[in-house]
């Protein structure tokens, strides 16, 4: 990962799976970032080659949710809808990257300070109350079936970086982002 000028990259560990944990650095507390994945169906998980990429940061940038009226749109539908077809359709079919979660979360201590899926490109603010603690990028998240299922090589990418406003060029205000659903990416 060449992160851009002024951040840092976060020591992850692509073969150590998912969920995964590594500290940030803050000259004024506890920060640590997390990395986790959830797939619907265990049973296609578990059946899928290792290294069989799931998930990729950049298909969750390309993958624009937009209207659909004949989606469910209720958590319990949504759930109901995942059950059904993990139970009646073929092997694998609810192993898709439109099925697989993953989230970038920002913790201090216990409080979770941020939590964003792990779309690439777009700089992230971690407030905690009205404090800036710094800004989270993702490059690239890319996850694989073994990744979610144990440590190991299996061809997962984890490539974030973090900036805090001690360092020289961290301080540079990030330039206003057009106003988007924080939840569009997540559906």
């Amino acid at each position: 990962m060449t992160p851009p000028t002024g951040w840092l990259p976060v020591p992850l560990n692509p073969d150590g799976g998912l969920p995964q944990a590594a500290p940030l650095p803050a000259p004024d507390g506890d920060l640590r970032l997390v990395v986790l994945g959830v797939a619907p169906d265990l049973a296609a998980l578990l059946g899928a080659p290792p290294d069989r990429t799931v998930w990729t940061s950049a298909d969750a940038l390309a993958r624009r949710p937009g209207p659909d009226p004949g989606a469910p749109q209720d958590v319990r539908d949504i759930a109901a809808a995942t059950a059904l077809t993990a139970f009646t359709g073929a092997p694998g079919v609810t192993l898709s990257a439109a099925q697989v979660r993953t989230v970038v979360l920002v913790l201090a201590g216990t409080r979770v300070l941020a939590a964003q899926p792990a779309v690439p490109g777009r700089p992230l603010a971690v407030l905690d109350g009205d404090r800036l603690r710094g800004h989270l990028w993702v490059d690239e998240v890319t996850v694989s079936a073994g990744s979610l299922v144990g440590a190991g090589p299996t061809g997962a990418r984890l490539a974030v970086g973090w900036r805090t406003l001690a360092g020289g060029a961290a301080a540079a205000v990030s330039p206003p982002l057009p106003e988007e659903d924080p939840y569009a990416h997540l559906v």
